[in-house]
């Protein structure tokens, strides 16, 4: 739910959670290691099934069907100037978060919209916004846009470099208090792929402006340089 072509897969693509999964969404499978059990069904229509509509409800194990999330999204998959483009529209309804902190009693409705286009062989576009209804999640809204080229350098035509832009703001309803509202963040990368792609070396650098939104942050500005290597088995 939610995806993109070119930031959807920390392993390959776009490393920061900003670009990888929206945070104004409200999502079970978050880094506090929860179990989650789920139903997901889908079904593809139109010409060349160019939609297709998909479903599915998620909640932790035992009163499973008790406060739990369903979403719910169309997908339209067409061709622009004979390129691939994508853009799908989530409805995700939200009663577990609410239950769960007890911030309201009312269900959290959320959404968002994703599009991705093949520009050219070499080069792809994706962007990203989503947004909530009640203050729960300590993000109100998030924007992404970016881009990926590949096969840079006629030597290395399977290489990738990608740059993308992402647009927090908090809710300051749940963040009482908090000096900013918003935080900017950028991703550059350069994967290499080595070994006919079993071996993926991606130097990548990060600045995120204003970190979660000044608190318990003593500088403007966190700058991040990293390595990640991934080997696809």
């Amino acid at each position: 739910f939610g995806q993109t072509a070119f930031a959807d897969d920390e392993n390959t693509q776009f490393i920061h959670n900003n670009f990888d999964d929206s945070p104004a969404l409200g999502w079970l499978t978050d880094a506090t290691g929860r179990v989650v059990w789920g139903l997901h069904q889908w079904i593809s229509f139109g010409d060349n099934r160019q939609y297709t509509f998909n479903w599915g409800y998620f909640n932790t194990p035992g009163r499973w069907w008790d406060r739990g999330q369903f979403l719910a999204q169309l997908s339209w998959k067409g061709e622009v100037v004979e390129r691939e483009m994508n853009l799908r529209i989530l409805m995700l309804y939200d009663r577990f978060f609410p239950t769960l902190l007890g911030t309201t009693d009312d269900d959290d409705f959320q959404w968002s919209v994703t599009w991705d286009w093949l520009v050219s062989d070499a080069v792809g576009l994706f962007a990203r916004l989503a947004s909530n209804s009640r203050d729960v999640n300590p993000v109100e809204l998030d924007f992404s846009v970016g881009l990926q080229w590949s096969g840079i350098s006629a030597s290395r035509p399977d290489d990738v470099a990608a740059f993308a832009f992402g647009y927090l703001k908090a809710n300051k309803s749940v963040l009482v208090g908090i000096p900013e509202d918003t935080e900017l963040s950028f991703e550059l990368y350069y994967k290499l792929m080595l070994e006919e792609g079993k071996l993926q070396v991606t130097p990548h650098l990060l600045f995120v402006i204003d970190p979660g939104g000044g608190i318990n942050w003593i500088d403007d500005t966190l700058v991040i340089l990293g390595l990640r290597v991934f080997v696809p088995f």
